[in-house]
């Protein structure tokens, strides 16, 4: 009889302290998500009621400014950057040019709802001298969990190193890289949606979807011109002609500084809405992919 009250009494004790366990888990959980509501609130009383943006943090592999509203404790989310720059070539006079300025809105409906968009002005957005407004991004995320969320909207294609995160401090040369301005032509967007998640425990992250397909079939492929890619994208211009295209990216991000994936793209390259005889080339298609890394310490 007593083998069997100390065995009770041992089964007891261990239920007591597993619920204790439980219990301060949960304790030090709350006492974390009170030091990061009170850590947003002092932050935001400095810099008079708004929220700073958190440099350390990235969603879904955007830069920091565009990724603000998914970590700010308020659902009204301003953000935005500005790059001019002064060059002096050698084949020609110097100049000047304040190349962008960039807002970022978003906006909060609820936990798992957000709209995140970004309105970019170039060159002063004086069309008579090369200026434009550009909607880069506009769309609505439904975070229905790590390993599973939807973006539906106008997004940015999830190519390369540079089209995602396209702040200027986040490349090492003045302007982007040629090689993800004419081959992966960024700054890429496209009507689309996507789906895409993480797996924390593997450290993977993917994204893949549909987004419009490029019209490649332009002036400048059969000349051929610099930029016959570039010139490819729809992006958001007005009644904009639609294929579908499939694009998908890969990356592993278990290593603390380490990114390093795949990303490809295929679909139609002849995307016009009422081509004139002879610019439709019936059949064309287009692939492309890239392996990428980097490391940051």
């Amino acid at each position: 009889m007593r083998k069997i009250t100390t065995a009770l009494s041992l089964v007891a004790m261990m239920a007591i302290s597993a619920q204790a366990a439980t219990s301060l888990e949960d304790r030090v959980k709350a006492l974390e998500s009170q030091n990061e509501t009170l850590t947003e609130e002092v932050l935001a009383s400095q810099s008079g009621g708004f929220t700073l943006v958190d440099t350390t943090k990235s969603f879904n592999g955007l830069g920091p400014a565009a990724s603000k509203v998914y970590f700010s404790e308020s659902p009204l989310s301003i953000g935005g950057y500005g790059e001019a720059f002064y060059a002096n070539p050698d084949n020609g006079d110097d100049f000047a040019d304040v190349y962008r300025f960039i807002t970022y809105f978003g906006y909060k409906f609820n936990d798992w709802v957000i709209l995140n968009a970004e309105i970019e002005f170039e060159h002063g957005a004086n069309a008579d001298k090369g200026g434009e407004v550009v909607v880069e991004f506009l769309y609505l995320d439904f975070l229905l969990s790590d390993e599973l969320s939807l973006r539906v909207g106008h997004v940015l294609a999830p190519m390369g190193l540079i089209n995602l995160r396209h702040e200027p401090t986040l490349f090492n040369t003045v302007q982007r890289p040629e090689i993800e301005r004419q081959l992966i032509p960024s700054t890429w967007h496209e009507n689309g949606v996507l789906a895409y998640g993480k797996f924390d425990e593997v450290g993977i992250e993917y994204t893949a979807g549909m987004i419009n397909a490029l019209n490649v079939n332009n002036s400048k492929t059969t000349t051929p011109q610099n930029g016959w890619i570039r010139s490819g994208r729809i992006g958001s211009s007005k009644n904009g002609s639609f294929s579908p295209a499939f694009v998908g990216r890969v990356d592993y991000t278990g290593i603390n500084g380490l990114a390093a994936g795949v990303s490809a793209y295929y679909g139609d390259g002849s995307n016009l809405k009422n081509p004139e005889p002879g610019e439709d080339v019936s059949g064309l298609k287009t692939t492309m992919f890239d392996f990428h890394a980097r490391y940051e310490n």
